[in-house]
């Protein structure tokens, strides 16, 4: 370290308090615990937060982009954190036994189900 004077010392150590300050107020030092809840939210740390986005399924990526969606509130996360399914077969099945209360759940039907209401070009004909 080099040598310095005392006023020069407490010229740095002001600069750094200054500095300190600043990371403190905008929450460097929580942003791995923030991502990190957030990841795990998403199911992002069963994935791998290493792995490279072109090795990521496209129901991984959906989940990756949900990630940069500003979100000040916090709606997406809190709204994901507390949904029971962690896969596209216990979402769709969760899904179908909510819209067709009286019907058994199954995977088949359910993927019938969501393709009919929302992926059927005879339902949504937007006169193109």
């Amino acid at each position: 370290m080099a040598d310095c004077s005392e006023e020069e010392m407490n010229a740095l150590m002001e600069d750094v308090g200054e500095i300190q300050s600043i990371l403190d107020y905008s929450g460097y030092y929580t942003i791995d615990a923030k991502i990190n809840e957030y990841a795990n939210g998403l199911g992002l740390n069963e994935i791998g937060l290493g792995r490279d986005v072109s090795e990521l399924s496209g129901g991984q990526r959906a989940k990756v982009l949900l990630a940069k969606v500003p979100d000040g509130d916090n709606y997406i996360f809190a709204s994901m954190q507390r949904d029971p399914a962690r896969n596209e077969e216990e979402a769709l099945t969760e899904i179908y036994r909510r819209m067709r209360p009286g019907d058994p759940p199954n995977l088949n039907n359910a993927r019938q189900l969501i393709k009919r209401l929302f992926f059927d070009n005879r339902r949504y004909d937007l006169g193109m």
